[in-house]
C-alpha cells in the first residue's frame, strides 16, 4: 500500500485517460502497466512526471511500427492496434499529437491512415518521448533556463541531476528509429527454432 505525504496527491495512470473519474485520476493501483505519477510542489511548480508515462512509450511503440510497415502507403490505426495491442481510441490521441507535431502525416478516406513524415534516421527517441512528455529532466529545477531555483548557486546536489539528465538526454538522442527499426529487425531474424 502506497502512503502520501502531506502535500503530496498519489494517483496512476490508466491507459484510458477517462476510464475513472471525471478528471481521469483514480486511486493508487499496482497494476504493472499503469505509470504511477505523483505531484510534489517544488519551487511553487507541480512536478508531475517522473517516469515515462504510457503515452510516451506507446508513441515510441507507434512510430517504430510506422517505419517497420512502411511501404509508402498510408497504415491504418486498426492495423496499428491489432499489432501493438492498444485501443484505436488511445492511438487518436497519441496520433494527434505526432500529427500536429509534425511527425506523421495523415490522410482521411477509405486508403487513409498514418505514415511517417520524414526517414526514420531523422527522428530520436528523445524526438518522440520529448513531444508526448515535455521535459525529460529528473528534477524541475532543471526544466528552467536560466535556472530559476533560489538554491542554484548554492546547492551541492546540483552538478549530479545536471549530471544525470545529460547522460539521460544524450542517450535517449543518440538512438534513431532507424536504430529501432534494424534492431527489431535483427531479432526477428534471429528466432529460429532448432
Amino acid at each position: 500500500m502506497l502512503h502520501s505525504r502531506p502535500g503530496q496527491n498519489l494517483y496512476y495512470s490508466t491507459a484510458d485517460p477517462g476510464a475513472g473519474t471525471s478528471t481521469g485520476k483514480r486511486p493508487v493501483c499496482n497494476r504493472h502497466r499503469n505509470v504511477l505519477r505523483y505531484s510534489v510542489p517544488v519551487h511553487g511548480k507541480e512536478r508531475k512526471n517522473v517516469k515515462i508515462s504510457t503515452k510516451g512509450r506507446y508513441a515510441l511503440r507507434v512510430m517504430l511500427d510506422l517505419a517497420l510497415h512502411d511501404t509508402g502507403e498510408f497504415i491504418s490505426l486498426k492495423d496499428v492496434s491489432a499489432r501493438q495491442g492498444i485501443t484505436v481510441k488511445y492511438l487518436e490521441q497519441i496520433m494527434t499529437v505526432l500529427t500536429r507535431a509534425g511527425y506523421v502525416r495523415s490522410q482521411r478516406g477509405n486508403n487513409g491512415g498514418y505514415r511517417l513524415a520524414k526517414d526514420p534516421a531523422e527522428y530520436t527517441a528523445g524526438d518522440i518521448l520529448r513531444v508526448m512528455e515535455g521535459s525529460l529532466a529528473p528534477v524541475a529545477c532543471l526544466e528552467d533556463v536560466p535556472n530559476q531555483c533560489p538554491r542554484a548557486e548554492s546547492c551541492p546536489t546540483l552538478p549530479f541531476w545536471e549530471g544525470l539528465a545529460d547522460v539521460i538526454n544524450t542517450y535517449v538522442d543518440s538512438v534513431t528509429l532507424q536504430n529501432l527499426k534494424d534492431q527489431t529487425t535483427d531479432m526477428a531474424g534471429n528466432d529460429f527454432i532448432i
